[in-house]
């Protein structure tokens, strides 16, 4: 997929554990993305796979993310959080915004912690945030997506 082939590494696709009692650690499992069907449509390399029923009732075509583009066990640092959403390109997003999506978001079946506001308030305060709107090409968004990155960690 064009993200990991610039290089980019994969904490976890949607479910992270945070560890912050004694510094911030972030450990996920990215041993495959699941991506809606329509990928097949928007990825060339995906050609010949087959979207298949989720438990959850979604229709989700599995790819398996390489061993060495797995950030796994665990990433400290800063991280970068990015929602598919919004105007064309990538723009900064206010914390807030993730905060209530992560808070108040959660699909059946992903609800299991009863209180996590503050594992997502260490989480966010060790995050940058972003929206990355659809641009003319998959090729483009991910060229958007590592050129903003990189210039935030310069």
């Amino acid at each position: 997929m064009p993200v990991l082939s610039a290089g980019a590494r994969i904490v976890a696709e949607d479910s992270v554990c945070i560890s912050y009692r004694e510094g911030f650690a972030v450990w996920g499992c990215a041993r495959e993305i699941g991506l809606r069907a329509d990928a097949l449509s928007l990825f060339a390399d995906l050609a010949g796979r087959e979207a298949t029923p989720q438990p959850n009732g979604k229709t989700k075509l599995i790819v398996p993310v390489p061993p060495e583009k797995q950030a796994y066990p665990k990433h400290t640092g800063t991280v970068d959080l990015v929602l598919l959403e919004g105007a064309p390109g990538m723009h900064r997003l206010d914390p807030d915004v993730v905060r209530q999506r992560l808070l108040n978001g959660r699909e059946s079946g992903f609800d299991l912690a009863t209180d996590y506001a503050d594992a997502v308030n260490v989480l966010l305060s060790h995050a940058r945030t972003w929206s990355l709107g659809r641009l003319e090409s998959i090729e483009e968004m991910v060229e958007v997506m590592i050129a903003r990155i990189k210039a935030e960690s310069a």
